[in-house]
């Protein structure tokens, strides 16, 4: 009986710590660690959460940028953080995009962040030029077989998303078409645009305003549905691929070990700014949409795109520059 009674003393001990853990949380500054240059789309959008989550928590939430190595060396300051909530990683999905380019980086993201919320997420499309003799997806994979290398794409860079999904698409479709680096998203879709290339993938936000003006044409877009931005451009999964559903996300993460109570708080605060009108404003500039979930759908979605880019790396041979 004596035995049975201290248990339960620890056991209550223990959740009475986890409560006052939340309830002393945040104690100082919460730093919002952005591991890009600012303007991107994950810096914007910390910068518009900091205000609010400050009122919200009544503590002050500041944005830190932490560029360099794909993102690599903010994420690295996050994993080594003081496990307690404030200190918060402010990322995209190239988190599980850019380990299989670097034999040695020193954190690995499936074990060393938690994830706490996932907030936004943007459709891609294939684009090609209005000279590309196919207006499909399937037509897009036959012409390109017919001429095995003589067709092209460009991309914002070697590793990219852009990059990476359509090696994808070579794979799921048994295409060969040759890859064309481009320094940025400016230049590779201007590269398209005029000519220099003969498709692309990009964000479908950025193709639509060329397929209204006749500059590009859209054979499919990703996503479990199509768009009601164009609800006449068909998905890959509509043409059985489904494994192209894919969309770039950004989520927020703490340095795994993270107090449970800490995290389903954040979540919830997370999920309840991102139906707030003015940040549906943002995610429509950047052409994207809200993207809520729980903590468990994050972690299970970083861990499949871990393993998925992860084999077409491997598969489709691409190294680092």
């Amino acid at each position: 009986m004596k035995k049975l009674i201290a248990a339960a003393a620890i056991g209550l001990c223990s959740l009475c710590g986890m409560t006052a853990g939340l309830a002393q949380y945040p104690s100082r500054t919460v730093t919002l660690l952005v591991p890009t240059t600012p303007g991107t789309a994950q810096d914007v959008l910390a910068r518009q959460f900091a205000p609010v989550l400050a009122q919200k928590f009544g503590q002050a939430f500041i944005v830190e940028n932490r560029p360099g190595a794909s993102g690599n060396i903010g994420t690295a300051v996050v994993t080594k953080a003081a496990p307690d909530g404030h200190t918060l990683l402010v990322t995209a999905s190239t988190l599980a995009s850019t380990p299989p380019f670097y034999k040695d980086l020193p954190y690995d993201p499936a074990t060393d962040l938690a994830p706490v919320a996932s907030f936004a997420k943007a459709a891609m499309a294939l684009a090609v030029h209005p000279s590309f003799p196919a207006t499909s997806v399937q037509q897009f994979i036959s012409q390109v077989k017919l001429k095995p290398g003589a067709y092209n794409y460009s991309s914002p860079g070697n590793g990219s998303a852009h990059h990476l999904m359509m090696e994808l698409l070579k794979l799921q479709a048994g295409i060969n078409i040759v890859h064309i680096p481009f320094k940025g998203t400016g230049d590779a879709v201007a590269g398209l645009i005029g000519g220099t290339v003969n498709a692309s993938m990009i964000s479908l936000v950025s193709a639509i305003p060329q397929v209204k003006n006749g500059r590009l044409r859209v054979l499919a877009s990703t996503g479990d549905r199509r768009s009601v931005l164009a609800s006449e451009i068909s998905t890959f999964r509509e043409a059985n691929l489904a494994e192209m559903d894919i969309e770039p996300w950004l989520a927020v993460f703490a340095p795994a070990g993270t107090p449970r109570d800490i995290i389903t708080r954040l979540n919830g605060e997370f999920n309840s700014i991102m139906q707030l009108a003015q940040f549906k404003e943002v995610l429509s500039k950047y052409g994207m949409s809200a993207f809520s979930g729980t903590p468990e759908e994050l972690g299970t979605l970083l861990k499949e795109e871990l393993v998925r880019w992860q084999r077409v790396v491997k598969q489709a041979g691409i190294k680092a520059d």
